[in-house]
């Protein structure tokens, strides 16, 4: 609409004031001008004061102009890729193509229309990516070149006919970004589906698991039968943990539960089946995978304990009095020759290894080692000792991991080995005439034991002196204290024992420590019984014996032979003196025994003592008030070494040498101690009070605490993309929002499968300790890897697979470098094409396409079309004119009429 409007309108009601202003004005005047000539001044003044205010009011005209648009854009983008186009009979979205463009045509447009898959093309070009669906690129592609610039185009309508399954890229980011640039999207649903058998489409593993607990796997199924089937858990060792029965087609999500017994990592199977007639078995029936027309995956369950200690050493039997120390802390501790090494490392607090001389460990294990410190947070502790070869840790890689650098020691004048000093108390009753399983030629157990100490009296050193003593009822002294310069009367006379009467241990091993504590050097006692003693001359001589010995800095070994010794006895009996317990329960057991322990006493005599005060480092007060005031027992030896930068020093050997030494690596924390822990160097403090406090205090000052995060995962999956949200809270329950985060991808070479636990692991004490692990079944690979981090405390992670109907074992970490860790170890599938790994329309996906594209998702026709129709006209242009000008040009136009008329009339 037109017409005049003031911008001011109240500035008008000043005219009324003008025409009284300028009367007042005439009878004050004393012009001599006529009548005629003040009527025309009067008249001249106020059309020149009228043309002043209508000029403050700001007068303008406004008209309306009608603007003919740039004609808007419309496309039909039909979808021709595999899932829609391989339909029986043709393509269904090309099918539909013409009575699209017929119904939008009627709507008074004319219609473009392009093919597009993984990419686009006109009417006769060749198809593009047929396997693959890329509805984001398809949009981008049409779009960019026809809205905006020099096009001719403003906005416009793009009618997508599509089944909704994109196989990359994302339609609705695309379709929202469109839509802010004033083009909707529309999307008409078209596909065909081939009816699929029970099928898994997403399987979430617990993320945490624990043994004796409860936990869940989640799991989605989708059938397209109308037939009932089952969903079924399956254990590592092929019985079902659980199973749900789902009588619906469609998708339907079911929670299946177990509870692990046992730490580690294992290989659980999920399964669809075909119903069966009846499940008489339940849960812990044996299953029968692939009896029926389903699906199957293996997923990784890492299952963790309470946390434990893991002590590793060449010689496990000198490192039980580290294991027993520990004891303190209340964990438990696992005690392995490095050949034991278990292949799962998650489930420790914290790894000892003693007396490494660098060519332990695979490389494999190595890395792993490296791993598990750096980036899970697991505490590492460096024990030296008399193995340690300073040259070869230079060449290790787990060398990077130690707070100090080793050196080969100074090169000394060999001195005379240490003195020792050995006392074999062994039985000779009459139960000792009778044969073990495993003993060559029927030889009886009393001919193996004399035959295993004449063996050790050839391996011990020469300045070693021994005793022998034979006990049945009675303790008989066979070889007062000798010399081992006359091995050959030793051995004869050992070898002259024959059968005696019955059994008591006792008189005989108090005897022989009174003997065996009066000889000079390191002192090693040895009693083997193969029955039950009689009664000792009070309830408590057997513990205050052994602690005796213990005191007097004796090494025990008690040694069973046969299923009929007292096994309790002889076990408290180590336990007491901080010894060793071995078990013979075949021949060929008994001279290993032997062999081993002579091989420790001649290694523990070979080391020269270079005794030493251990001192108070920079940083004692990183062990505690309670153990830096410890009066420390000497030492008589250690690894020379030097403080790496940044390393925190808590005690000193001789001169600047480094004693404990400890840093920050990684996520982990590593401390080393370059003495030893065992009978070698460090046997003035095994019976001290300073050996538990000390090395509870190192283990504990590195072991992984348990993480105080508290998280939830969702996953879902399309093809091969696969997303994992993770939704992580302090302990307070406020958003964790400074974690860090890493994914790595490896593709599954083999099946998964359980590993059967390593023959003789052993744990603390000597029992043998199954360690159950996954085998090293993967192979690094390029995956594409995406984080985001959408609001405080949600982390979201995704995986684009390709697709090669591969299986690949993710490994998820949220970390904070106090040790805080969540890690998930997802098992994701791969279809061999993601094109056809569903079909059938995706009506979901479909609305939000065009709910982001501000449009309509219908299959109605007409409903199409009036949504094209109904895009609004565009609104008419107003324009405007200012009037002011022209009313000021007119009130100056009429001053120089008022002067004329004063001067001439």
């Amino acid at each position: 609409m037109g017409g005049i409007y003031f911008h001011h309108p109240q500035v008008l009601w000043l005219l009324a004031a003008i025409v009284p202003a300028l009367l007042l004005l005439r009878l004050l005047s004393r012009s001599g001008m006529g009548a005629w000539g003040h009527a025309i001044a009067v008249i001249a003044r106020s059309l020149a004061l009228a043309a002043g205010v209508v000029a403050l009011a700001g007068p303008a005209v406004r008209s309306e102009q009608k603007v003919e648009p740039r004609p808007p854009l419309l496309l039909v983008l039909t979808d021709e890729s595999d899932s829609v186009a391989s339909a029986p009979g043709g393509g269904a979205a090309t099918a539909v193509r013409p009575a699209v463009v017929a119904a939008v045509a009627r709507a008074g447009a004319t219609p473009e229309a392009l093919s597009f898959a993984g990419g686009v093309w006109r009417a006769g070009e060749p198809p593009a990516a047929t396997d693959q669906t890329d509805v984001e690129r398809a949009i981008d592609a049409t779009l960019e070149p026809r809205i905006g610039g020099d096009s001719g185009a403003e906005g416009g309508d793009v009618i997508l006919l599509t089944d909704g399954r994109s196989t990359r890229g994302s339609a609705t980011d695309a379709a929202a970004r469109w839509a802010a640039r004033g083009v909707r999207i529309h999307v008409v649903p078209v596909g065909w589906e081939r009816k699929l058998p029970p099928r898994l489409a997403e399987v979430e593993p617990p993320l945490q698991s624990q043994v004796g607990m409860v936990s869940t796997v989640r799991v989605t199924s989708a059938s397209d039968l109308n037939e009932p089937y089952e969903v079924r858990l399956v254990a590592p060792s092929g019985t079902v943990a659980d199973r749900r029965m789902i009588a619906t087609p469609g998708r339907s999500t079911s929670v299946l539960r177990f509870t692990p017994d046992q730490t580690g990592t294992f290989a659980y199977t999920v399964m669809t089946d075909a119903a069966p007639a009846a499940s008489p078995g339940g849960a812990g029936a044996v299953a029968t995978v692939g009896g029926g027309a389903g699906d199957s995956r293996k997923i990784n369950v890492s299952v963790s304990g309470p946390p434990r200690v893991l002590v590793a050493d060449n010689f496990p039997d000198e490192i039980q009095g580290l294991s027993r120390a520990l004891g303190e802390l209340k964990l438990p501790v696992d005690v392995v020759h490095p050949d034991q090494w278990p292949g799962d490392l998650s489930q420790y607090a914290a790894v000892v290894i003693s007396d490494f001389s660098g060519k332990e460990l695979t490389d494999a294990q190595r890395l792993a080692l490296r791993g598990y410190v750096e980036q899970i947070g697991g505490g590492l502790v460096f024990i030296g000792g008399g193995n340690v070869v300073a040259s070869r840790w230079e060449r290790n890689p787990l060398a990077e991991l130690l707070p100090v650098k080793l050196r080969e020691p100074p090169a000394k004048v060999v001195q005379k080995g240490r003195d020792v000093a050995v006392c074999f108390v062994f039985d000779h009753s009459g139960s000792m005439e009778q044969v073990l399983p495993g003993s060559a030629g029927g030889v009886s157990k009393l001919e193996l034991v004399k035959a295993s100490v004449i063996a050790s009296l050839r391996g011990l050193p020469d300045n070693a002196t021994v005793c022998a003593i034979a006990f049945d009822t009675q303790p008989h002294l066979i070889v007062p204290p000798t010399d081992l310069s006359q091995r050959e009367q030793v051995a004869k006379l050992i070898d002259g024992v024959g059968v005696g009467g019955g059994t008591d241990v006792y008189p005989a091993a108090r005897e022989g420590l009174e003997r065996l504590v009066r000889l000079p050097g390191d002192k090693y006692f040895i009693v083997l019984t193969d029955g039950r003693t009689a009664a000792p001359p009070s309830p408590d001589a057997w513990e205050r014996l052994a602690r005796a010995a213990k005191a007097a800095g004796i090494s025990w070994t008690s040694i069973a032979v046969g299923a009929d010794a007292d096994q309790t006895l002889l076990q408290r009996l180590a336990n007491w003196a901080g010894g060793r317990y071995a078990y013979c329960d075949t021949g060929d057991a008994i001279p290993k025994v032997f062999v081993e322990q002579t091989e420790q006493i001649r290694r523990v005599a070979k080391q020269e003592s270079q005794t030493f005060d251990p001192r108070a480092g920079a940083e004692a007060h990183d062990l505690g008030d309670e153990v830096a005031r410890l009066v420390l027992p000497k030492l008589e030896g250690a690894v020379p070494a030097e403080l790496k930068p940044s390393a925190r020093t808590q005690l000193l050997a001789r001169d600047r040498d480094v004693l404990l030494a400890s840093w920050q690596f990684g996520a982990g924390r590593v401390a080393a101690f370059t003495s030893d822990a065992k009978n070698a160097w460090a046997k003035p403090w095994l019976g001290e009070q300073a050996y538990p406090k000390v090395w509870t205090k190192v283990v504990s000052s590195v072991a992984r605490s348990r993480p105080k995060l508290i998280a939830n995962v969702r996953s879902a999956h399309a093809g091969g993309r696969y997303r994992y949200t993770f939704e992580v809270r302090e302990g307070d329950g406020r958003a964790a929002d400074d974690l860090a985060y890493t994914a790595t991808v490896s593709e599954a070479a083999a099946p998964l499968a359980p590993v059967a636990p390593e023959a003789g692991t052993r744990a603390a004490g000597g029992a043998s300790a199954s360690v159950a692990t996954m085998p090293a079944t993967t192979q690094a690979t390029s995956v594409a890897t995406t984080w985001r981090r959408r609001a405080a405390g949600v982390y979201e992670v995704n995986f684009d697979l390709p697709p090669d109907g591969k299986t690949y074992n993710a490994s998820i970490l949220l970390r904070r470098d106090d040790r805080q860790v969540i890690e998930y170890r997802p098992t994701m599938f791969s279809p061999s094409s993601l094109e056809l790994a569903e079909t059938g329309v995706d009506l979901q996906a479909c609305q939000a396409i065009a709910f982001a594209g501000g449009g309509v998702c219908s299959t109605d026709l007409a409903a199409i079309a009036r949504a094209v129709n109904s895009r609004p006209e565009h609104a008419p242009v107003q324009r405007e004119k200012r009037l002011a000008p022209w009313f000021l040009m007119a009130m100056l136009a009429l001053w120089p009429i008022d002067v004329w008329v004063r001067k001439l009339l």
